[in-house]
């Protein structure tokens, strides 16, 4: 709700009017820059991540509707090693940062909003961290497909395993059964 409630205060201050097309396996944002933007996708899907020391990709997922960010860059204005790449071809809107505040801070109603949905963000980042340490990979998979139904129609099996920390023969193999 509250996603939906954002993206009618962006589009009635007329700030989601840029639309960005990125082709597959594009980046939005690379890992080690700076990025001060909210994107909106309108239609792909993307992975956000890290590389791990080991050269282990660690991700989350993004796809038709999700807002994404990288939010230690957009509230540090400083670079991070985070990095955003396109699955497949994919249209985003975005907004910068000192937009995106000037229509928060305009009203208490619009600050309430932005604290909500970062209290959202806080408690879906303790799921997926607990999830990841409590959770034996069946587990994980069977939260993720209640959570998130329609991402295997949106994301190839290999990233959701990535997602899920677990090999793509893993996930085949749950599938199946």
């Amino acid at each position: 709700m509250a996603k939906s409630e954002l993206l009618d205060i962006l589009h009635k201050y007329n700030l989601l009017s840029e639309v960005l097309h990125f082709e597959r396996h594009a980046f939005i944002k690379t890992a080690d820059s700076t990025d001060t933007y909210i994107y909106f996708i309108k239609s792909g899907s993307v992975k956000i991540g890290y590389y791990s020391t080991a050269g282990e990709e660690l991700v989350r997922l993004g796809y038709d509707g999700d807002v994404i960010l990288d939010l230690e860059s957009f509230l540090t204005e400083q670079s991070s090693n985070l990095f955003i790449q396109t699955i497949k071809s994919t249209s985003l809107q975005r907004v910068k940062k000192s937009d995106f505040f000037a229509v928060i801070q305009g009203s208490p109603k619009n600050l309430d909003l932005y604290n909500r949905i970062l209290e959202q963000l806080i408690l879906e980042m303790l799921i997926r961290e607990k999830d990841l340490l409590l959770l034996s990979p069946k587990e994980r998979y069977e939260r993720f497909s209640r959570r998130s139904p329609d991402a295997l129609q949106h994301i190839p099996s290999k990233y959701i395993a990535q997602y899920l920390r677990m090999s793509p023969e893993t996930l085949s193999r749950m599938l199946k059964s």
